[in-house]
């Protein structure tokens, strides 16, 4: 059950540098399961209003609705990555096959195929891929990007390092180009240098949530827990046992003199920005507590928040 409550925190994360959308444009009306009439109009006015929501369920049913009445490759094409988006890399997969050929879209296609192969956890066949991409297509920063993510998940670390730089020397963003290098640094427990690439991002303005989140990370595992607290946006943090007792103090009335400050502070577990949770592994843990966590963490409205467990 620990390792399950694991899955569900988010500590620190690789960027993918995604694309987002272009608006769609169609010459061909076509009816929805529902009878509805799908105009040009309306398909554009349902894919802005999925988008803004991060609708990737309503966005695949839209885009699936509209394949039905006409093949179109750039509606195929986001009716992949939608699923990409939405996690599920296999269905991904199987509908951007056909673009793989297909000389316009080739390669879109092949980025986001690797993509989903770094996403299914199929590093060696991503790199693969990879090698394949940037055989027909050198200049293209996201093939290098994503391959350096595939191979640091294979440990090769001197090697993805020099694929996130030759990203970057191609113009990928500095945000996901530092980001990715701190990541390498944090994956090898070299926490000050993670800091010392992520912390000038910060204080020059930069409040993407991966640097945050990931900055954050470093500065308490290389034990300046005291800097994200006093200097980063809403940040609590807990031991176990202090946790487990701001639980249990709210839900079983234990300290009655003072329940409007427990109750203040259960709240806060909730409304913080960034929760670090510390010796988590070292506690008793038992049903109420995981109940209590996994509240903790799903009732956490993401993706700008984190629970960090040390």
């Amino acid at each position: 059950m620990y390792s399950k409550i694991l899955k569900k925190t988010v500590s620190v994360s690789f960027i993918l540098a995604l694309t987002a959308c272009a608006n769609l444009t169609l010459s061909k009306n076509g009816e929805n399961l529902s009878g509805e009439i799908l105009t040009p109009q309306s398909i554009v006015a349902k894919e802005k209003l999925y988008e803004s929501t991060l609708n990737y369920a309503g966005l695949i049913s839209l885009y699936r609705d509209v394949l039905k009445n006409q093949e179109d490759p750039n509606i195929r094409y986001k009716l992949a990555n939608s699923y990409y988006q939405k996690g599920n890399s296999q269905e991904a997969l199987f509908y951007i096959k056909p673009l793989l050929n297909d000389p316009t879209f080739m390669e879109r296609a092949m980025l986001l195929q690797v993509k989903c192969l770094v996403q299914g956890t199929q590093y060696h066949h991503a790199v693969i891929e990879a090698d394949k991409l940037i055989a027909k297509f050198s200049r293209n920063p996201e093939s290098y990007n994503v391959r350096g993510i595939a191979l640091s998940q294979l440990g090769k670390f001197d090697k993805a390092e020099a694929d996130f730089m030759k990203a970057r020397e191609r113009f990928l963003s500095d945000t996901t180009a530092i980001n990715n290098l701190a990541m390498l640094n944090i994956i090898k427990g070299d926490y000050k240098n993670a800091v010392q690439l992520l912390l000038p991002q910060y204080l020059d303005g930069q409040k993407e949530w991966r640097i945050l989140h990931n900055l954050v990370f470093a500065l308490v595992k290389s034990g300046d827990t005291k800097y994200a607290l006093d200097n980063m946006k809403s940040t609590e943090y807990y031991s176990a046992s202090k946790l487990f007792d701001t639980i249990s103090n709210y839900k079983f009335k234990n300290n009655a003199e003072n329940f409007e400050e427990e109750k203040a502070k259960y709240h806060r577990l909730f409304e913080c920005d960034i929760l670090i949770i510390d010796d988590l592994g070292t506690e008793f843990i038992n049903e109420f507590v995981i109940t209590e966590l996994f509240s903790i963490i799903n009732e956490k409205p993401g993706p700008d928040v984190t629970v960090i467990a040390l």
